[in-house]
């Protein structure tokens, strides 16, 4: 999983994220149980990823 891969999903809806005035992407910490739902549910090839994966992620996306 990229980073690309969260910023595609926020924008097709599938995890939910506010924009900031800066432009920052912010994700509430209880999207993302919700989001490794949807991952292992779909039969994703990204459904072996953990929570602490996501966040990883997540933390390199809202930095940016």
């Amino acid at each position: 999983m990229s980073e690309q891969t969260i910023r595609r999903d926020i924008e097709r809806g599938i995890l939910r994220a506010k924009k900031t005035t800066g432009g920052h992407r912010k994700i509430p910490e209880a999207q993302l149980p919700l989001y490794l739902g949807f991952l292992k549910g779909g039969g994703n090839k990204r459904s072996d990823l953990d929570l602490d994966a996501i966040r990883a992620i997540v933390d390199r996306v809202l930095t940016e």
